[in-house]
């Protein structure tokens, strides 16, 4: 019987919470290790998106301090702010003194990410979510990380919830061409690779009107394009998350149209409908 009793000991010993003061290790969305002295209980948010998702996993009141575009839920308002995206101030954030940052840029190098860690005396996470499938993930570690299991479970369920719902309601309905305007200057919309055209490919009858506007040089990217059939419009080196991609492809874009609706050709005439279709 004593092997019994020691296999159920180490079950028990497995299943107790870590001490507050554990140490751990956690590997982030570009694949670095951070190591974290003890469990993070003043976190700093670099994002939006990583501000509700800590709020929704019940880590709300482990929030030193966001970024001034931090508005949802209401109570990330009230949070200290150290800056926008481009230029957090080191000052504020070192004044905070988090034990932990966590931070959403799909083309961040991890040296880069590295650096910041050096730069801002403390640990940095990055999240890098492209996908729906991945935005959970995001959700599953980070509440992991800091969150409250129950939280956590909840709201990965209302969010499967809904897009079930989703999915029921556009079932037998008729698909419209869909246009989602990301920006206005330059127009930016949301490409087959990105968190956005991820939610369209819940009704298939948009998938036809997808472009990708460049191929970047993540592994990952490529292998996307490739299983959405997309070919890139641009090769040039450019990263995910600088917008750069669709600022350039968009004046081919632009030419493409014009050539399809404007250029005469030897084709047979067009028929009603189609002339209504171009002028619209």
């Amino acid at each position: 019987m004593r092997p019994f009793f020691a296999f159920l000991a180490l079950l028990c010993l497995a299943q107790t919470p870590l001490p507050a003061h554990a140490s751990q290790t956690v590997t982030d969305d570009l694949g670095r290790r951070v190591f974290l002295a003890h469990p993070p209980k003043h976190i700093l948010s670099l994002a939006p998106s990583v501000t509700e998702i800590l709020f929704a996993v019940g880590a709300g009141d482990k929030i030193a301090g966001d970024m001034i575009y931090c508005d949802f839920p209401p109570a990330a308002r009230t949070l200290p702010h150290v800056g926008g995206p481009i230029t957090p101030s080191a000052e504020k954030i070192q004044n905070l003194r988090p034990d932990l940052i966590i931070l959403a840029e799909q083309g961040l190098p991890p040296a880069r990410a590295d650096a910041l860690a050096a730069h801002w005396r403390a640990p940095v996470y990055v999240t890098a979510a492209a996908t729906y499938a991945q935005v959970e993930q995001d959700i599953t570690d980070i509440g992991a990380l800091a969150g409250s299991p129950k939280a956590t479970a909840d709201t990965l369920a209302r969010m499967r919830a809904a897009q079930a719902a989703v999915r029921r309601a556009v079932r037998m309905r008729p698909r419209p061409r869909v246009f989602v305007v990301v920006w206005n200057k330059p127009l930016m919309t949301a490409g087959g690779s990105s968190f956005i055209g991820d939610l369209l490919r819940l009704d298939p009858a948009v998938r036809p009107y997808f472009i990708a506007a460049h191929r970047s040089p993540e592994p990952g990217h490529a292998i996307l394009l490739e299983s959405l059939g997309l070919p890139p419009l641009l090769d040039l080196g450019l990263r995910l998350g600088e917008s750069s991609g669709a600022a350039f492809a968009l004046p081919l874009v632009r030419l493409a149209v014009a050539i399809l609706r404007d250029v005469a050709t030897l084709r047979r005439p067009m028929s009603p409908i189609e002339a209504k279709a171009r002028r619209t």
